[in-house]
């Protein structure tokens, strides 16, 4: 059996949930792994305060993605906040614990990834071919954020999401600062680590 006690904000909204185990080899991100999913996860959000703005946003941007592919309140959270404010107690604890939340019933629902666990994977496919075609030279959350990115505009030119929404999810990526501006690997590549 395992607890988890995650200390940072990627691990408390997102990697201590949902019992999956990975590490990457040569062929991409995450290829070799297991399911092993916690007993507990204890996380005390006063661990957060030690944290750099670069381990927030990492963590922030999985969080966004849970707003994104469906927590509402959590989505209205982060529009009415910035990345200063929502590092205050009362709502970091608020947001820590709709993200954490969200997660925990997705992943209850689909523990082995059947089926509706695929949707925590929205901008992640993007995300890993960035992250593997550059060396992993680039964090896991600034690759989200900008897959995230990619991905809106992709549902957005195929019908999908309209333009509005397309415009609300990269205007709520870029206010927290989670995707840089970076010169990104031909189509091409990322299509082939894809």
């Amino acid at each position: 059996k395992i607890v988890q006690v995650p200390t940072t904000l990627l691990s408390m909204v997102d990697s201590s949930i949902g019992g999956k185990t990975a590490v990457n080899i040569g062929a991409g991100k995450n290829i070799v792994g297991a399911f092993h999913p916690p007993v507990l996860v204890a996380a005390d959000t006063a661990f957060l305060v030690t944290l750099p703005d670069d381990q927030w946003r990492e963590g922030l941007s999985e969080a966004i993605k849970h707003a994104i592919i469906g927590e509402k309140e959590l989505y209205s959270l982060l529009e009415e906040r910035t990345f200063d404010t929502i590092k205050s107690a009362d709502i970091r604890a608020r947001f820590v614990s709709l993200a954490a939340g969200f997660k925990v019933g997705v992943v209850s629902r689909d523990e082995m990834e059947m089926g509706e666990r695929a949707i925590l994977n929205f901008g992640h496919t993007v995300a890993h071919a960035i992250e593997s075609s550059l060396r992993y030279r680039v964090s896991h959350g600034a690759a989200v954020g900008i897959g995230m990115k990619i991905i809106a505009r992709l549902c957005a030119l195929t019908g999908r999401i309209g333009e509005e929404d397309m415009r609300s999810i990269i205007a709520l990526v870029d206010g927290y600062g989670i995707a840089p501006k970076m010169s990104l690997p031909a189509a091409e590549t990322l299509l082939r680590h894809m």
